[in-house]
């Protein structure tokens, strides 16, 4: 949801100009960014509860990733435009690859 979140504020005046009902259209800017928040704090919740059952290398793989969303969701919240958020999106993906590669890696090196 906070990936959805970025991608709908990133594309803003597109969805206004379309009359879509995306999150930033139908709230704010402002809102939006404690929307892509509050998901993230939610995501980082169940991953803390994920990782009780991996081993320390899948585990690395999603606290770097963690990290990755933090500094993306620190950008988002002090600027709150789609230019901030768009310059930040590649941290999402990157915390998504940072995840597969951690897990697949632990299940590897379990065999």
């Amino acid at each position: 949801m906070a990936h959805l979140g970025a991608n709908d504020l990133i594309d803003v005046v597109n969805d206004r100009a379309r009359g879509m009902s995306t999150v930033p259209v139908l709230y704010d800017m402002e809102r939006t960014a404690y929307w892509i928040a509050g998901f993230t704090i939610i995501h980082a919740m169940m991953a803390f509860l994920f990782m009780t059952r991996l081993g320390w290398v899948s585990r690395l793989g999603i606290v770097a990733g963690l990290c990755l969303l933090i500094i993306a969701n620190v950008v988002i919240l002090k600027n709150k435009t789609p230019e901030a958020t768009l310059r930040v999106l590649p941290l999402f993906h990157s915390a998504m690859l940072l995840y597969a590669v951690g897990i697949c890696s632990g299940a590897f090196f379990v065999l």
